[in-house]
């Protein structure tokens, strides 16, 4: 999980899930996945910008588990902030690197719209549930 306000709002459900709230793994969390057994299923909720999607790619490269992306998708947004230069650079890496492979679509959607739409955590407003995956 990448943002703390998400990440406290989710904590206080006491669902019984093990939530990490990270950016970038750091060491210490790459230590603590690395711990962890490969049978658990591993998701990444993060905010579904580039960056978000970047954080993705870095947690399954760097950890060797397989992560996937948890209510991660182009959401419209008549405000969305304009990508940026870099940001579609990083896109079209991204659709290029073999391990974003299940979300080239999603990837593609966002390059295409030309803005980030309604990326962050928070847009979803307060879970829906206790039970995983919460906002469904």
């Amino acid at each position: 999980m990448e943002n703390e306000t998400s990440f406290h709002e989710l904590a206080k459900l006491e669902s019984g899930e093990l939530l990490v709230c990270t950016s970038y793994p750091g060491s210490a969390t790459l230590a603590f996945l690395e711990k962890l057994p490969t049978t658990l299923q591993f998701w990444h909720f993060g905010d579904s910008d580039p960056e978000g999607f970047d954080i993705l790619r870095d947690l399954r490269e760097r950890s060797d588990r397989p992560f996937r992306a948890l209510h991660m998708q182009w959401r419209s947004a008549g405000f969305g902030e304009h990508l940026t230069p870099s940001e579609r650079r990083l896109l079209q890496a991204l659709m290029e690197s073999v391990t974003m492979q299940t979300e080239q679509d999603c990837l593609r959607q966002i390059l295409n719209e030309g803005n980030k739409g309604s990326y962050e955590q928070e847009s979803l407003g307060t879970p829906k549930s206790q039970k995983w995956p919460f906002y469904d």
